[in-house]
């Protein structure tokens, strides 16, 4: 307990001095690519970069909730969303009935299996994967993976990483949980093993 609460600790000095908008680590040829696909499955013809915005592929009530969502916070706070990079909206949720948005706490809102875009105002964008992925503390980014001493995380296309990010725990989370758990227990002799087995049977059967 004492491994796990000082864990806990380390990692609330961390958040302090850590940024909501640190996640947004895509290229503009990243994002350029991701508004490319993302006209392509509404169905629009691409042109010419720097010809169309993000704004293109949002519905009619993403874009109704995301003015309602600039009012609001510009109501709260007193400044701009646009040009706070702690802003970010979920666009599939009406503010008027749930607010969820990253807030006094600047903190990403929960992602869920069947969510719509997180929106960064300050970005004029919506969330990309790779930044999902990266504010879950997956290492995407080659620069990232070298500070922390692994290997990139590969993306593959043909794999829905919003269903597998959503309601998911923090990869740093569950890591210290995993090691606190292995360095708080011994390895069994087998007789111990054998009456572990013997009591569960035991216990089902009850």
């Amino acid at each position: 307990m004492v491994l796990y609460k000082s864990l806990c600790k380390h990692f609330e000095e961390v958040e302090k001095n850590s940024d909501t908008g640190m996640c947004m680590i895509a290229t503009r040829e990243d994002a350029q690519r991701g508004l490319e696909a993302a006209r392509s499955k509404k169905g629009g013809k691409f042109v010419k970069p720097g010809k169309h915005s993000w704004k293109e592929t949002l519905a009619p009530g993403q874009l109704k909730r995301l003015q309602a969502y600039r009012k609001l916070w510009q109501q709260r706070f007193g400044r701009s969303s646009a040009g706070d990079k702690r802003a970010f909206f979920h666009l599939n949720d009406d503010p008027a009935v749930r607010c969820v948005w990253s807030g006094k706490q600047g903190c990403i809102p929960t992602m869920r299996k069947s969510m719509g875009p997180i929106w960064s105002d300050y970005h004029s964008r919506p969330v990309l994967v790779s930044e999902m992925l990266t504010s879950m503390g997956w290492f995407v980014d080659e620069k990232l993976a070298a500070a922390a001493g692994v290997s990139t995380f590969p993306i593959d296309d043909s794999i829905n990483y919003r269903k597998l990010i959503g309601n998911s725990m923090h990869l740093a989370n569950v890591t210290a949980v995993l090691l606190t758990a292995l360095a708080s227990v011994k390895r069994a002799s087998s007789r111990d093993a054998a009456e572990l087995v013997h009591d569960f049977v035991t216990w089902t059967a009850q």
